[in-house]
């Protein structure tokens, strides 16, 4: 018999053995079910000891959804502005955040850590920038930092032979 009621030993081993091969979704999805069917004893621990992995695919996702120099603001490590200092744990609380809210419980619900930067207004303003272009290939290529792309040019410009 699994003694999950009475610690959460077998919840800690459930995660390490995860945390091997599983992706950060997949780790959500079981810290969620975990959290509303696994009668966690304390979740705090369990997320601090796992958050790293819970949130492994975070950062990249971060870079794809906010290309060129929207991404510059998330690569920050502020302690102000995100959970831990960390833009990917912040936001993996936010995703926490808006599965527990679809089910009728909130972070606070198991208290959890709360997230500190303002993901809706974040992705609002996202989209608002990305109105102009449906298509996300051209929306990259748009987001380029056109200081850096000048002097990269003027650099290589100058290395050509004169003939």
């Amino acid at each position: 018999m699994l003694h999950l009621i009475e610690d959460d030993q077998e919840w800690n081993h459930c995660f390490r053995e995860a945390a091997i091969f599983s992706t950060g979704s997949a780790l959500r999805d079981l810290f969620i079910t975990a959290l509303t069917f696994g009668q966690l004893i304390d979740p705090t621990s369990i997320w601090v000891e796992y958050c790293s992995d819970i949130c492994d695919d975070l950062t990249h996702k971060l870079r794809t959804q906010f290309p060129g120099e929207l991404y510059d603001k998330y690569a920050v490590k502020d302690e102000a502005l995100f959970y831990m200092g960390q833009s990917s744990l912040d936001y993996g609380l936010y995703l926490l955040h808006e599965k527990l809210g679809r089910l009728d419980f909130s972070l606070e619900t198991y208290k959890l850590p709360s997230y500190k930067n303002d993901w809706s207004n974040d992705f609002e303003e996202l989209s608002n920038v990305r109105r102009a272009s449906s298509n996300s290939l051209i929306n990259e290529q748009l987001m380029y930092d056109r200081e850096a792309e000048k002097s990269s040019y003027e650099s290589k410009y100058a290395l050509f032979n004169e003939d």
